[in-house]
């Protein structure tokens, strides 16, 4: 019990969720809005990511602190897959909807430095292959249960779904090092040749898609995205 309170406090997604304004946005939105959370369900909530590289950038987290997606239950994987379709269906009309996570637990000191499992989805304004980014041969799955399933062994890995709603899983147990932190914002970046920092950690102001996202929850427009 006293190790699971350590980590709620060590936290920053945790520290948010339990409204411990010691966190990462409130450093930056402490006098514009006291959350970001947009959509709520049983085990998870929705959040705009800051760093909005795309408008309409979401992270899906669960409210519980698990370290990887994949050591989640099965009904939470059950409940985590209808937020994503949910989600995925929300996002379409603004583009081509990808998703992905760098799974990563603490002690590999892998990921992007705050280790509570959250899933990216986003639309991005033309297809493509997620795949096709990374240096290795990914295992590929025909469902979201499936590769989640597939995963339960690994310390860190990549996965990543793409618009056609196919899944790779990159185990990177064994290429420690060779995918650096924010690894899928850095490529996106590259290959849609973005200006703004692909780094979520450089937007230390607040950010007018990110403000309009919180909006459209507060006026109860949850799935209601600006264009």
């Amino acid at each position: 019990m006293e190790m699971h309170k350590n980590i709620k406090i060590c936290c920053d997604f945790c520290r948010e969720l339990n409204g411990n304004r010691d966190n990462s946005f409130h450093e930056i939105y402490a006098r514009i809005a006291d959350t970001r959370i947009i959509w709520s369900s049983e085990s998870f909530v929705v959040l705009p990511t800051i760093g909005q590289l795309f408008a309409n950038s979401l992270l899906i987290l669960p409210k519980q602190h698990y370290e990887l997606m994949s050591s989640l239950p099965a009904s939470q994987l059950d409940e985590l897959e209808g937020c994503y379709e949910l989600f995925y269906d929300d996002l379409s009309p603004h583009g081509k909807v990808i998703a992905f996570e760098h799974g990563a637990k603490s002690d590999t000191r892998g990921g992007c430095g705050i280790y509570h499992a959250h899933l990216h989805i986003l639309p991005v304004p033309d297809y493509v292959d997620l795949f096709s980014l990374l240096d290795h041969e990914c295992q590929k799955y025909d469902s979201f249960k499936h590769a989640y399933r597939n995963t339960k062994s690994m310390s860190e890995y990549l996965l990543a779904i793409n618009p056609d709603k196919t899944v790779g899983v990159l185990d990177l147990s064994c290429l420690s090092g060779h995918y650096p932190s924010q690894f899928f914002r850095r490529k996106l970046s590259e290959y849609f040749n973005l200006k703004a920092s692909w780094n979520w950690r450089e937007y230390t102001y607040p950010e007018e898609r990110l403000m309009n996202l919180i909006s459209n929850a507060v006026s109860r427009k949850f799935h209601s995205f600006p264009v």
